[in-house]
C-alpha cells in the first residue's frame, strides 16, 4: 500500500503494476525460492505486457525477487529497457539456510519494527513480545494496525498471521542472482531515511550499501545512475 503514492505521482500515461507478496491471501503457500516468485510473478506480467521492453522496479526483497523476473525475461530474448532499485542494494546470493530457528517473538518484532518505520501512526514501542504468549502475537499487532487505521477490522488477526509468516519465508528463500548484459539501472536513494532494519528490527549495516553504487556493478555492465 505504500506504492500507492509513487504510482500516482507518474500520472496517468505511466502504467504501474504491483505485484503482492504470494502467501497472503487464504490458502495461498508462500515460496522457497525467489526464481519461483519470478516465474509466477512472470506468468501474470504477460498478461498484460506480453512482450518487452520492459520496465522493471523494486523495493527491499522486491528488489531481488524483480532482478530474478528480469533474469527469466532475458532468458526468454526480451529486453530490459530499465532497471530501477527503490532504495535497495543489489540483490545477493542467499542459500535458504540463513536463519535458523528462532524464537517466537524474533519475527514478530521485525515485523513490527519495519511497519512501525513505514507507517508513523503505527505505536508499538511499548511491546513487549517476549512476555507475550506466541498464540496472542497476531492478535496484539492486528489490534495496533486496526488502531492506526492501516488494517480493516475484518479477519485482521488472520491476516497478520499470514504477513508474519510470508516475511519469514521471504526472510529464508535462496537466490542466485546472475549478472546481465547491458541493463540499465537507476538507483533511487532516500535522501532522509532513518537506515534500513534487518530481520530483527534492528539498523541494518549491510556491506553493500558502503559501496558508492550499493554493489549493482556487481551485476550488470550497464549505466548506473543515482538519484536521491
Amino acid at each position: 500500500m505504500y506504492l500507492h503514492a509513487l504510482s500516482r505521482a507518474l500520472g496517468p500515461d505511466q502504467p504501474f503494476h504491483a505485484a503482492r507478496a504470494l502467501g497472503l491471501e487464504p490458502g495461498e503457500r508462500a515460496l522457497d525460492r525467489v526464481e519461483d516468485m519470478a516465474e509466477a510473478y512472470l506468468r501474470e506480467l504477460r498478461e498484460f505486457a506480453p512482450r518487452g521492453p520492459y520496465l522493471l522496479a523494486g523495493h527491499s526483497f522486491g528488489a531481488d525477487v524483480a532482478w530474478a523476473v528480469a533474469q527469466r525475461l532475458r532468458d526468454q530474448g526480451e529486453d530490459i529497457a530499465l532497471f530501477i532499485s527503490l532504495d535497495s542494494p543489489a540483490p545477493r546470493q542467499r542459500d535458504g539456510r540463513e536463519h535458523p530457528d528462532l524464537p517466537a517473538d524474533h519475527w514478530i518484532r521485525a515485523v513490527a519494527a519495519v511497519l512501525t518505520q513505514e507507517f508513523p501512526t503505527l505505536d508499538c514501542k511499548d511491546l513487549d513480545w517476549a512476555q507475550l504468549p506466541e498464540a496472542q502475537h497476531a492478535a496484539v499487532l492486528a489490534q495496533r494496525l486496526v488502531a492506526a487505521q492501516l488494517l480493516p477490522a475484518a479477519d485482521s488477526e488472520a491476516t497478520v498471521a499470514r504477513f508474519v509468516h510470508v516475511f519469514r519465508e521471504n526472510h529464508r528463500a535462496s537466490f542466485t542472482p546472475r549478472p546481465l548484459t547491458g541493463v540499465p539501472v537507476v538507483l533511487l536513494q532516500a535522501a532522509d531515511e532513518p537506515p534500513p532494519l534487518d530481520d530483527q528490527g534492528r539498523p541494518q549495516h549491510d556491506p553493500r550499501m558502503q559501496q558508492p553504487d550499493w554493489g549493482w556493478a556487481q551485476l550488470t555492465d550497464g549505466p548506473i545512475h543515482q538519484r536521491s
